[in-house]
């Protein structure tokens, strides 16, 4: 009768062992969702969305599985009920420009090379190369190169002078 609880026991141990490990597994092997995208010229970036609402905007083609420490910019996204997407234009320089709603108040960014820039820390200055005047508010100029990025996904919801997308 000993014999069979051990058994009985140890076979229960190793049942819970394995779905912890496995719950283990899955805890660390959660994928965070990576888009690439790239303008015409091989000039790419890449959106890391987490499931903690941090969006990530790197500069360049980004696969490693830590975050970088320069040329990127780092979005929190407090509310469920704010506009999820970015614009990204490609710069006469080959610098990224970065365009994100107004309500996003949390945000960071490092670039020492200058290959990424938001676009709110210059606006005035961004909306005369960039942008045009309609009927009731500013539009891109139509040779401007940009990408419209839904964040969540992330996915590309429009762009022009696209060469190459990896959503």
């Amino acid at each position: 009768m000993k014999v069979l609880r051990i058994g009985c026991l140890s076979i229960f141990i190793m049942n819970f062992l394995f779905i912890l490990l496995f719950i283990l597994y899955l805890f660390i092997n959660s994928q965070d969702d990576v888009g690439i995208y790239c303008f015409e010229g091989d000039k790419c970036f890449t959106v890391v969305a987490r499931p903690c609402r941090e969006i990530y905007v790197i500069a360049g083609e980004w696969r490693e599985r830590t975050l970088p420490h320069d040329n990127y910019l780092w979005l929190y996204i407090t509310d469920y009920e704010i506009e999820y997407d970015i614009d990204v234009l490609l710069a006469k320089d080959s610098s990224l420009i970065v365009r994100f709603s107004q309500t996003i108040d949390c945000y960071r960014y490092k670039s020492r090379s200058g290959a990424l820039k938001v676009y709110r820390d210059n606006a005035s200055f961004y909306d005369s190369l960039y942008t045009q005047p309609s009927e009731r508010y500013r539009v891109y100029r139509p040779e401007v190169c940009r990408m419209i990025i839904d964040v969540r996904g992330p996915r590309l919801l429009w762009g022009k002078c696209v060469e190459r997308i990896e959503d």
